[in-house]
């Protein structure tokens, strides 16, 4: 739905200031103001509220909505003042497709996304005709662009475009949830948190999935409950990072498994800082790109650190240059990867703005990173830590890393002069 305009209507119940249930939190954002930036993040380009009255309720409504977060313009319109119409104040009454969405719901945002655009006179509802999420393509009569903020009159509508075979049922979002009561918002809540075992696309590996994020989710639930923005919980998380590497260079087989397990626990933060960021809608590319620098510095750092610690425990000075191998390798893979996050992939996790759109690589270098490039090694390390096989886990690695940064180069600069000779004989054939 990238572009459309989103009509978010309020029902009189929810607006009420015995309920109060749009002001309520889910996931550390209020109800309302979720909405809004799951639409925001759907594409949407143009938010416009129909809110039934005035009141203390609708004007806390009204401060949500402009919160920072919310970078798309939003229009207010009072119904009991203005006609209740997507356009009202431009009079284009059904001209334009637009998405009309109950503002007491939680659901998955790239559902919408995704969706096809509904044809001239058509309305596309997710998941079934009730479920309070209609896409209204251009040229619909004006009986059903004025019962937009009607419930009652709306399923009408909707009943009679269902017989003359202008309502199309799409899938329903992978989550959805109506909230009008505090039981739906424990269950929105369940709901959203769950949703969060989906990484948008970020480098995610077997164990990664399985194992650290059943770690994160109750530390990010806890973490959510408080003021602390996600690239705070990234400091937080290098922080802890920088303490293992501390570890990692005392002597003695106690100080290695603390180290492994701190290393665990700044993974396991890490991963908190994005499920926080998707959680509040706080993504941001400077945020990928700090939570990816802090990665380099941390892995760059960590192998010559375990050589530093190992000279003191075995005597052996070459363990110290095979950490300086390592560092260098794993600096330049890190560079790679760095390259692949920022200039060849674009993952939902980085897009920012309505405009933009997730670029997804499919090339040789791309895939390689993807594959090894995960948070799986901290279980390993910590394997491998526990077992006393850190010496042979540095010669193995200060010789892997080179092979791997390598190839990556190979493979990158092979695709690039690849891609400029296509390009090149794609503009050749353009001259003749």
């Amino acid at each position: 739905m990238k572009g459309y305009t989103s009509v978010v209507f309020l029902s009189p119940e929810t607006t009420a200031s015995d309920s109060g249930i749009l002001l309520r939190p889910v996931g550390g954002v209020p109800l309302f103001l979720r909405t809004l930036l799951a639409l925001q993040r759907a594409g949407c380009s143009k938010l416009t509220v129909l809110a039934p009255g005035s009141g203390a309720v609708s004007d806390r409504l009204r401060e949500l909505a402009r919160d920072s977060r919310v970078r798309c313009p939003v229009d207010w319109i009072c119904t009991k003042e203005n006609a209740a119409r997507p356009e009202g104040r431009n009079g284009r009454t059904g001209s334009e497709a637009f998405l009309r969405v109950a503002a007491n719901q939680v659901f998955d945002f790239q559902a919408l996304r995704s969706l096809p655009p509904p044809a001239e006179g058509e309305i596309v509802a997710l998941g079934g005709p009730a479920g309070g999420l209609d896409a209204c393509g251009a040229g619909l009569p004006e009986s059903i662009v004025e019962s937009v903020a009607d419930e009652g009159a709306w399923q009408a509508r909707l009943n009679d475009l269902a017989r003359s075979g202008k309502l199309r049922q799409a899938p329903a979002p992978s989550y959805w949830q109506r909230v009008d009561s505090t039981r739906d918002l424990q269950e929105a809540e369940r709901k959203v948190f769950h949703a969060l075992r989906d990484n948008e696309g970020g480098l995610e590996g077997f164990l990664d999935r399985h194992l650290t994020r059943h770690l994160s989710m109750p530390l990010t639930g806890l973490l959510a409950r408080t003021p602390l923005t996600p690239n705070q919980v990234t400091f937080l998380s290098f922080v802890v990072g920088i303490a293992s590497l501390y570890f990692f260079a005392q002597p003695g087989h106690g100080n290695k498994v603390a180290a492994a397990l701190l290393f665990l626990l700044s993974t396991v933060i890490d991963c908190c800082d994005g499920e926080i960021a998707r959680l509040k809608f706080q993504q941001s590319r400077w945020g990928g790109i700090l939570d990816m620098a802090f990665d380099t510095v941390i892995h760059t750092l960590l192998m010559l650190c375990i050589g530093f610690g190992l000279r003191q425990d075995l005597d052996k000075p070459v363990a110290v240059w095979l950490g300086i191998a390592c560092a260098i390798g794993s600096f330049l893979a890190c560079l790679f990867t760095l390259v692949n996050q920022i200039l060849e992939t674009r993952t939902l996790s980085m897009v920012s703005t309505p405009q933009e759109s997730t670029v997804q690589s499919k090339s040789r270098f791309s895939r390689l990173i993807e594959a090894f490039s995960n948070r799986d090694f901290s279980w390993y390390l910590l394997l491998v830590t526990l077992l006393g096989q850190l010496y042979p886990l540095l010669w193995v690695f200060a010789f892997g890393v080179q092979v791997f940064w390598i190839t990556l180069a190979v493979l990158y600069f092979r695709d690039h002069s690849r891609r400029r000779v296509r390009k090149c004989a794609s503009t050749s054939a353009r001259v003749d």
